[in-house]
Parts: structure tokens; sequence; C-alpha cells
């Protein structure tokens, strides 16, 4: 399952793993003792919007193409470069360059992903729209300002042929539609799973190193946006310990659930890791994603990936498809 590695990497949960021998469980947090897992749902409706969205997911990961001639369609991902201007001056928080943005998808105010619909890929143009009256910053609400917007290229996803199918490494585009839908349905479970357990605690030294690692991300943030973090900070009206509170409720602790959790179904169905687990998945990686597929990785980063896979085999194993 390839696209299990995106998962593991955005989280970046590095747990206290320790090797136990190479026969032997080759993490050694007991998680009975920080989440408890309850009844969750092995029935898998493949008409669910829970569903669908996995399966799309990964259509679109395998199956996109990058398309640097022609014109932006409706459900592209744009890569923009962009910057937005309040009487001629550009404004605090406006300002990215390679963004990817899905079009139609409603992430933007009203009538930037529109205005960027039959838009010459390649080309510049400057949408001049208004920010809701309730956007939320005082500065911004109810203004008009102008968007100069670069399209930089756009990923489009290709019909499942044989031919594309091949392309992205798969057999037979039944081989890619049977993998397409364990990966949804193994996803959907591990989302049934999530919404059934019960986080008793956390542990305290990941969640200190999650937070010093999401800090650093927004210093370096902030710094490609020509501020600070205490600027950043104080335009939203916090102090650092405010700003690290809400870090932890409303990112690190979903974040840290979900990996908890994976672990969890592991050990209560004693599937075990192995160090030879481990390095087969290296090897694995390097076949998926090419020869700089474990630059920037650890052990840790690869055994998450081995845990992931191996739950969601699981999962699949258990799931009752309708």
């Amino acid at each position: 399952m390839k696209r299990i590695i995106a998962l593991c990497l955005v989280f970046v949960l590095a747990l206290s793993l320790t090797a136990c021998g190479s026969d032997k469980m080759y993490y050694d947090y007991d998680m009975t003792k920080y989440v408890t897992l309850g009844d969750y749902s092995k029935e898998i409706d493949t008409t669910s919007d829970v569903y669908k969205y996995y399966a799309a997911d990964f259509y679109s990961d395998a199956l996109s193409q990058t398309i640097k001639k022609g014109k932006v369609e409706e459900g592209d991902t744009a890569n923009i470069d962009f910057a937005g201007y309040l009487n001629g001056v550009a404004f605090e928080g406006g300002t990215s360059e390679d963004y990817d943005l899905t079009i139609g998808a409603g992430q933007f105010i009203d009538g930037f992903e529109e205005g960027l619909i039959g838009v010459e890929i390649g080309s510049t143009v400057d949408l001049d729209l208004t920010f809701p009256e309730n956007y939320g910053n005082e500065e911004l609400n109810g203004k008009d300002v102008v968007f100069t917007v670069t399209v930089n290229y756009v990923n489009r996803d290709s019909e499942a042929t044989e031919e594309t199918v091949k392309n992205a490494g798969y057999s037979s585009v039944e081989a890619f539609e049977k993998e397409m839908q364990d990966y949804a349905v193994s996803m959907t479970m591990l989302n049934n799973a999530l919404s059934a357990a019960t986080v008793i605690d956390y542990p305290q030294k990941e969640m200190d190193l999650l937070l010093q690692l999401e800090v650093e991300y927004y210093e370096t943030l902030c710094e490609m946006n020509d501020t600070t973090l205490t600027e950043f900070i104080a335009s939203n009206n916090m102090t650092l310990d405010q700003f690290k509170e809400t870090v932890t409720e409303n990112t690190l602790k979903g974040n840290m659930k979900y990996f908890m959790v994976g672990y969890a179904v592991l050990q209560k169905n004693n599937i075990q890791i192995t160090k030879q687990d481990v390095e087969d998945m290296k090897a694995t990686l390097i076949e998926e994603n090419g020869e700089n597929a474990l630059d920037g990785l650890n052990d840790i980063d690869i055994q998450q990936e081995t845990a992931l896979r191996k739950a969601c085999d699981f999962f699949v194993k258990e799931a009752i498809v309708k």
C-alpha cells in the first residue's frame, strides 16, 4: 500500500521504541495504559462518504498527471504562487509560493478558485475579490483585495486504463482497483477504530517532542512569510503558552491518538513488528519510491510505516465489505 507512507510522515510521531530481539516485539509501549479500544464496526459500506473519500484519495495519488500546458479545470490541483494586496499593499498572511490548491474544494474565499478555471497554465492573473464580512480578521473583513496568482502547473487525474495503471506500477486495472479497495477499506476501519477508542493518557515525552517539532514548523513558516513566530502569535492575541496549548489540543492530541490506536490494534491482536520487518520495509520503500526514499527517515519513521501497514493488512482481513 504505497499511500500509507504519507500518513506516517505527516504525523512524525517518535514513540520511545527499543529493539527487544530479532523475534520479539520491536516496540515496548503498553498501549493499554494510554488508549482503550472500543467495539468498532467491521462492516464497510463502499457507498459511504468516508470510503469514497479514501478511494478517491488513492486514485488521485496513483493516477495523477502533472500538466504544464493547457488551461486549469475544475478538480485540478493547481500549484500556484500568490500574493494578496489591500489598497496596493501586500497584507500579512496573503502570500505563498508552491501552494497546492484543489480547484473547487472551497479552501479559499469565494471567487479565488473559480477565477482560476480557464486560466492558461504558466500565466499570471489578477483576481479582484472581496473578503467576507465575517472573515475573522478586522483588517480584512468585507475588504476589496487583489490577488496576483501565477499557475505553475496542475496535477490532474487520468482515467484508469491498462496503460495508465501499468505506468503507475500496477499489473492490471483489476490489480489497481483491488489495491484501491484495500486501502479505502483499511483506512475506513482505522477511522472506525479511532471513533470507538478512548484516550486514557498521552505519553508526555512524546507530546513534548511533537510540540517542539510543531513550534519549529511554525517558526520556519513564519520566516518564509517574512515574519516571526512572536509576531504571528501576537497578531492572534495569544501568548506563547496559549499558542502551545492550542496546538496541543487542536492538532497534536488528535495526531497522537491516531497513531496510538494503530499500535493498540497490533498489540491486542498479538501482531509483532520485528527488526527484520523494518529492514524489509526499507527495501520496499526504495522499490516503491526510488533510491532516495529513505532520505531524512530514521528507524522509528520506518517502524511506524511498518506498523501502519500491518494494522491496515489486519483491517482488510477483518472487514466485511458491502
